[in-house]
């Protein structure tokens, strides 16, 4: 039975799956229901969820296999409850019939996959259930529906026609047309064909092909990034233009390069726009009438919104083509990671010269210093508390609605834990970057029952501002067992994982002082022992070999042809799909604002709620000292937050490759293509501790000049290239190296952070130890 006085909402969507990411649209819908009215105001302190003592999961009036998520407020009028349709037509079609018997239901909202939803209204109209269809597109849907549902964009035909104008906007008269197989995209790219003739001549292409004619790829996000870059390296050169399902920020990451030539339809003003509105519209009319049901309820969300409708529940007043607009790929912001809009980091004061052969961020011995540098224009601070939730985005619940018990995303086709009774899940993995999303896939992978909180949920993260130097030598051995199994897991791989990761491959020099070459003449056979060509370079080889190296200070090198970088966003983008399909969920409430361990498991709190994992991995970068326990402190001292600082300037006008030096601790690569393609990224350290987690896609004209400065030394070429840009992030360093593996006196805690700059590398290694010590806990291992 339902709680007297709450209104029950199931939001239907792709919480797990590839279509995982059209799913985080309906929770931040969620949260924009639940934020307070006024902006500006900020979540009230001590609504972080329940007591350690709580009994997570407790709940009445929801429906079964959901993930228990404890309230942090008293339940008001209004619960939300997911139910996971995984982008599926037939699965959206189980869950439909599954809610139209369930007779407590106030709505359902969601159903992005059309085809389910034209197969579950007729069972919604029957049982005289309403629905809020947000984002649903599929021409005609809304026939037979009797008025009992609400749709708030307009259908396909609007974006074919929205499409075909951008293509005629160009001059061009001929678009080529293909699919990815789907029968979404098969559908969509016969009815692009046999629309009026505008001017524009379209032809059906039967699969990739080369041409400089513009390309319409018709499919699922995920579908239709694989079959453009087959286009692409099959030698297709014209524009390339998507459909609305790719209308979502990882559609950027998973198109590749390409991206920077390809339009995509898009809902006007983003299909985000739509679904907050649509939350908003329909939370506010149960908030004021929790008990309004049927035709009643649809008037009142109807009087809600701005937005007008027909009388059958169609948008009105749209002509053809309305409501759609074509963007630029590039311009797409991925959905649950919000808008940072950080200031740049202050520009340091000229530093000491780093003596000794200890650089910082790219070098692999990290000297910490032993108390708090003050940062230039700023303090010294110890790690931030988490700052509160603007309302609007993971908000704690306001008055008059709230996320229910059971309520996150169910894991689909299992049970919830292994340790029933004690324990939600198995496994919550805080952090979402490189690292934290390849551990979170290995525990997917190995059947634990996983959830993983939202990329950048606690603010910008480290992977975000990577640089993404790749190489197997490290001279410490540690970096260096992490550095070579790395190698052997992914980047030594010619596989399709790697090529998702953007790795590009441009060899690698270590440049060494005299003090390195004993460790490094080690280094090197080790690497030979594992199967990694290297070699230890003198220095008239090094010369001899790099001209545009100037060898002040050296004594050698390490030379790996199989080193070079690649985007560390895309390699977590790949783990975090990778986790996702195979049953992984996404914690609901934005940042984990505590993490409490206990005998027989772990409270993880965010601002919607609590729920217990037998185990939890913090991964969280420089937001992981917060969630310590309460007097830990690592070996060596506490880590320590520091600032790392790259530009981007004009190219050596022939190939050069990825560099690190021990010597000055400056490290550099080649940008071969996207961004700033062409030129070369480079870096030196900034003596900035202390500081909070952020960073930004840009630095102040003084950051450059700083950064030039320290390596024109190297790079004399470096004094006059044009700078073309910069980024500048925040990391995690460690007194005595990461933090890696459970921690003393809390074995269901695993820590997997403190990477001091130079952690992407090492990043599938660092995730296989993290998982291998999670798994333990369960009575697991990670799957071979």
């Amino acid at each position: 039975m339902a709680e007297q006085g709450r209104a029950r909402v199931a939001v239907v969507g792709p919480f797990s799956g590839p279509r995982a990411a059209w799913g985080e649209l309906l929770r931040e819908g969620v949260a924009g229901a639940l934020a307070p009215p006024v902006a500006s105001s900020l979540a009230p302190p001590g609504a972080s969820g329940a007591s350690p003592g709580a009994s997570p999961g407790a709940s009445s009036g929801t429906s079964p296999g959901a993930l228990p998520v404890t309230p942090s407020a008293a339940a008001p009028p209004v619960a939300w409850e997911f139910h996971d349709d995984r982008g599926d037509a037939a699965v959206a079609r189980e869950v439909g019939l599954r809610l139209a018997r369930d007779p407590e239901l106030a709505a359902v909202i969601g159903h992005f996959n059309s085809l389910g939803a034209y197969h579950t209204l007729p069972g919604y109209r029957d049982a005289r259930l309403p629905a809020v269809l947000p984002l649903s597109t599929r021409p005609g849907l809304l026939d037979g529906s009797d008025g009992w549902a609400l749709r708030w964009c307009p259908d396909d035909l609007g974006q074919l026609v929205a499409l075909r104008a951008a293509v005629l906007a160009t001059g061009r008269t001929v678009l080529d047309v293909t699919d990815d197989g789907s029968d979404y995209g098969r559908r969509l790219a016969d009815t692009v064909t046999g629309l009026p003739d505008d001017g524009l001549a379209v032809v059906r292409t039967p699969g990739p092909s080369a041409g400089s004619i513009a390309l319409l790829v018709c499919g699922t996000h995920v579908g239709a990034a694989r079959t453009a870059r087959q286009a692409v390296a099959a030698g297709r050169t014209g524009p390339l233009l998507f459909p609305d399902d790719c209308a979502i920020g990882e559609f950027a990451e998973l198109l590749g390069p390409a991206a920077g030539r390809a339009l995509v339809a898009r809902l006007a003003g983003g299909p985000a726009a739509l679904v907050q509105d649509s939350f908003r519209a329909l939370g506010a009319a149960l908030a004021d009438r929790p008990d309004v049901r049927g035709r009643e309820l649809l008037a009142a969300v109807r009087d809600r919104t701005a937005r007008r409708f027909t009388p059958g529940g169609e948008p009105d007043g749209l002509g053809p083509g309305g409501g759609w607009e074509t963007v630029p790929v590039a311009v797409l912001t991925p959905a649950g990671t919000g808008h940072h809009a950080t200031p740049a980091a202050p520009a340091p004061a000229e530093p000491a010269p780093t003596t000794g052969g200890h650089p910082t961020a790219a070098a692999g011995r990290h000297a910490v210093p032993a108390g708090p540098t003050p940062v230039p224009g700023g303090h010294p601070t110890t790690p931030a508390a988490p700052t509160p939730v603007p309302a609007g985005r993971h908000a704690a619940p306001a008055v008059g609605s709230s996320v229910a018990p059971g309520t996150a995303p169910p894991l689909y086709g299992r049970t919830l834990s292994t340790h029933p009774g004690t324990c939600d899940l198995d496994a919550v993995v805080v952090g979402c970057g490189a690292v934290g999303a390849a551990v979170a896939a290995l525990l997917a992978e190995a059947g634990a029952a996983v959830a993983t909180t939202e990329p950048e949920a606690g603010g910008p993260s480290a992977t975000r501002y990577s640089g993404g130097l790749v190489r197997a030598y490290e001279p410490d051995a540690e970096a260096r067992a992490l550095a070579v199994r790395s190698h052997q897991l992914l980047w030594g791989a010619a596989d399709d994982e790697r090529q998702a990761a953007g790795f590009r491959r441009t060899g690698s020099l270590v440049l060494l002082g005299p003090d390195d070459l004993p460790e490094a003449a080690a280094g090197v056979a080790e690497l030979g022992e594992a199967g990694i060509p290297a070699q230890l370079l003198d220095l008239d080889r090094l010369r001899s070999l790099h001209p545009e190296i100037d060898p002040a200070g050296l004594a050698g090198a390490v030379w790996e042809p199989g080193g070079g970088y690649a985007d560390p966003r895309a390699f977590a983008a790949v783990k975090r799909r990778a986790a996702l399909a195979h049953g992984a969920v996404v914690l609901p409430g934005g940042a984990v604002r505590a993490v409490v361990a206990g005998p027989s498991g772990v409270v993880v709190r965010t601002a919607t709620g609590a729920v217990t994992a037998a185990v939890v991995v913090l991964a969280a970068g420089a937001g992981t000292p917060a969630l310590l326990p309460a007097g830990y402190v690592p070996p060596g001292g506490p880590p320590r937050t520091k600032t790392i600082r790259y530009a981007f300037f004009g190219g050596a006008g022939h190939p050069v490759p990825t560099v690190s030096d021990l010597v000055t601790g400056a490290w550099g690569r080649p940008q071969v293509d996207g961004a700033f393609g062409g030129g070369f990224l480079t870096g030196r350290p900034v003596q900035e501790w202390d500081v909070r987690p952020g960073g930004a896609d840009r630095l102040a004209e003084r950051d450059i000049a700083y950064i030039r400065k320290g390596v024109r030394g190297r790079w004399p070429w470096l004094a006059t290239a044009p700078a073309l840009g910069g980024r500048w992030g925040v990391d995690l360093y460690g007194a005595h190296g990461p933090l890696l593996g459970p921690l003393p006196g809390a074995p269901r805690l695993v820590a997997a952070a403190g990477w001091s700059g130079a952690g992407f590398k090492t990043a599938p290694a660092a995730a296989e130890r993290a998982a291998h010590a999670a798994l333990s806990v369960l009575g697991r291992r990670v799957p071979v």
